[in-house]
């Protein structure tokens, strides 16, 4: 087997999906054509079909393939459950404030299996993520003791679905920053200790504006 056949083969792979993501997240899937996607990618149509056959594949390779939640996750460091869960919600508050809420709703009204797909891979994936620092952070001192860890993670995973509800929270093609700041709060000040509640408003004065 040609190694690097395989390996060009994934790269264009790969690039065909960011062209498709840099557009998608601004515009919507429904108003991206595969026209569109060529000519970002000066690629013609025809090797983009081969490597992804339809849209429908293309979407789901976006948020299977390019694992999008897995960018937003934070990298182990040095620090408690807190500073980590700080670092998890600031990659996702940079995520989601590039992306158009036009993209959930074309996910949800038109590609609703790859949106169900999508909801239990996160689910299955990072809801075991959650309870281990629920249940370090709560050994730790940083997070209540009265948790229940499984159903907080389920709350924490679920909490990513919420973002795509645009026609709740917004009007505009922008989710605003207000939305993002008071979910934040709700979850962070919900698991905190007591003795923690002050660090929490420091770090939301500091990096959440």
């Amino acid at each position: 087997m040609n190694t690097r056949i395989i390996e060009n083969e994934e790269q264009r792979r790969e690039r065909v999906l960011m062209a498709a993501w840099k557009l998608m997240s601004q515009k919507g899937i429904k108003a991206v054509t595969m026209d569109d996607i060529t000519g970002e990618l000066a690629m013609s149509k025809r090797t983009v079909y081969e490597l992804l056959h339809d849209k429908a594949a293309i979407v789901r390779g976006l948020l299977m393939e390019l694992n999008l939640p897995e960018k937003m996750k934070a990298q182990p460091r040095k620090g408690d459950s807190l500073d980590y869960l700080f670092e998890m919600m600031l990659k996702g508050w940079s995520a989601y404030r590039k992306i158009s809420p036009l993209f959930f709703r074309d996910l949800e009204n038109y590609y609703p299996e790859v949106a169900q797909e999508f909801a239990l891979h996160v689910q299955l994936r990072h809801r075991k993520v959650f309870e281990e620092l629920l249940a370090k952070g709560i050994k730790e001192g940083v997070f209540r003791s009265d948790l229940d860890v499984s159903i907080v993670a389920v709350i924490l995973v679920e909490s990513t679905a919420w973002m795509m509800h645009y026609q709740v929270f917004s009007e505009s093609t922008i989710l605003p920053d207000a939305l993002l700041g008071q979910l934040y709060a709700l979850l962070i000040y919900g698991v905190v200790a007591p003795a923690q509640v002050a660090r929490v408003t420091q770090w939301f004065t500091r990096e959440i504006k």
